[in-house]
């Protein structure tokens, strides 16, 4: 995950991996689980809100 803002530069705040399950249902695919591992935490003190 990247995050930019005016007066922050592009950089990255989250790295992992998503393991996803799909179903298709009514001719249309949608998410039934997602698990993810995050591996790497950056400066997020920009990118979450109190």
């Amino acid at each position: 995950m990247f995050q930019s803002l005016p007066d922050f530069p592009l950089q990255p705040v989250a790295a992992g991996r998503y393991n996803d399950r799909f179903e298709r249902r009514n001719r249309q695919w949608r998410f039934t689980e997602r698990r993810v591992r995050i591996h790497l935490v950056g400066d997020v003190s920009r990118h979450l809100r109190a």
